[in-house]
């Protein structure tokens, strides 16, 4: 038998992996096995950007932190609006009421025209 020779995987296959790692973002075990800090480093911009709304699904802490940490040098554009994207998809929803949330912002107020004639 001769010897195996590694396979680069063709280049949907990595984007397509982090799809479906968003789906198990339930498993612990599975998510305590990869490295968040090496998506930025990844030389695809399609995988970065899948891992990012990967990231999104799950949306703890430590995805959310991994996409803060990897967005600002981020090269490609696409990539960073599915970074921006995701982040900005993530946040709590508003109070709709126009008073100050728990985080300290503005609630948005829940009519279109509200806020104008506050």
């Amino acid at each position: 038998m001769g010897r195996r020779r590694a396979v680069e995987p063709g280049p949907g296959v990595r984007p397509a992996a982090w799809r479906a790692l968003g789906a198990y973002g339930w498993n612990r075990r599975l998510r305590d096995g990869i490295d968040l800090d090496a998506i930025r480093d990844d030389p695809a911009p399609t995988v970065r950007a899948e891992a990012y709304r990967a990231l999104g699904v799950w949306g703890d802490a430590d995805a959310v932190a991994a996409i803060e940490a990897a967005a600002p040098s981020e090269s490609d554009a696409r990539a960073q609006v599915a970074a921006a994207e995701t982040l900005v998809e993530g946040r709590e929803p508003f109070a709709g009421d126009g008073t100050p949330d728990e985080a300290g912002g503005l609630a948005a107020p829940t009519e279109p025209f509200e806020a104008a004639y506050a």
